[in-house]
C-alpha cells in the first residue's frame, strides 16, 4: 500500500509530454500565463523604445547640416533676398511657419513674449518664412493675425530642398562666425536653447 502522501493527483487541466515526468508538466492555466506575461514584457519594451525614440527626436537637435542657400521674399515689401546671405554677420532667428501650424503659432508669440520681457538680445533679428503657401492665404491670416515680425516667402520645393524639413515649427539660429543650429518643433527645451544662444545684454 503506498504511504499517505506518497501520490500526486494530475491536474486535470495540465498539458502533458508524452513520457515527461509529472514535475515537468504544466497546467494551461500557468502557461497561459506564461505566454501573457512575455508577450507583455516584448510589448514593454517596444513601447519603451518607441518613447525614447520619440523623446530623442523632440528635444532640440542641430538639423541644419551644410551649406544651404534659398530665394525668399518680404512680403512687405515685395524684396526678394537670398538667405542666409542677406542675414550675413547678425545674429538671426528664422521660423519656418504655416498658417495651419498651432505649434507655429506658439513659438511666434512665445519669442514675442521673450522680446517684449528682454530676455532675448535686444540685436536679435526674428524671421518668419511661410514655407509656401499661396501668397493670398499667407496674406489674409497676417490681415488678422499679425506678426511682430518681418514675414518672408518661398516656394515650397525650396524649401524643403534647402532645409530637408521634417516638422514644423522649424527654427534657424544664425551666429555670426558660427555654423547655423537648427531645432524642430516648439517646446520649453527650444525657447531655453533660444535664450541660451542669444542672452540679454548684461
Amino acid at each position: 500500500m503506498p504511504r499517505a502522501g506518497g501520490t500526486k493527483a494530475i491536474p486535470s487541466n495540465a498539458e502533458d509530454e508524452p513520457g515527461a515526468p509529472y514535475s515537468r508538466r504544466l497546467p494551461m492555466s500557468s502557461i497561459v500565463r506564461t505566454r501573457r506575461a512575455f508577450a507583455l514584457g516584448v510589448g514593454a519594451l517596444a513601447g519603451a523604445a518607441a518613447l525614447a525614440h520619440l523623446a530623442a527626436h523632440m528635444h532640440p537637435e542641430p538639423k541644419v547640416d551644410g551649406p544651404w542657400r534659398l530665394q525668399v521674399q518680404d512680403l512687405s515689401t515685395g524684396r526678394r533676398i537670398v538667405l542666409p546671405d542677406e542675414l550675413h554677420r547678425q545674429d538671426a532667428l528664422i521660423i519656418v511657419w504655416a498658417t495651419w501650424c498651432a505649434a507655429c503659432k506658439t513659438l511666434l508669440s512665445e519669442l514675442r513674449a521673450n522680446v517684449e520681457n528682454g530676455d532675448l538680445s535686444p540685436e536679435l533679428k526674428i524671421y518668419a518664412l511661410n514655407g509656401g503657401e499661396p501668397k493670398q492665404k499667407v496674406r489674409a491670416f497676417l490681415h488678422r493675425h499679425p506678426l511682430p515680425f518681418p514675414v518672408l516667402w518661398a516656394e515650397e520645393g525650396d524649401v524643403r530642398r534647402s532645409l530637408g524639413l521634417r516638422v514644423l515649427p522649424f527654427t534657424i539660429a544664425l551666429r555670426s562666425g558660427e555654423p547655423p543650429r537648427g531645432i524642430e518643433g516648439e517646446s520649453e527645451e527650444a525657447i531655453e536653447k533660444i535664450r541660451q544662444w542669444f542672452p540679454p545684454a548684461s
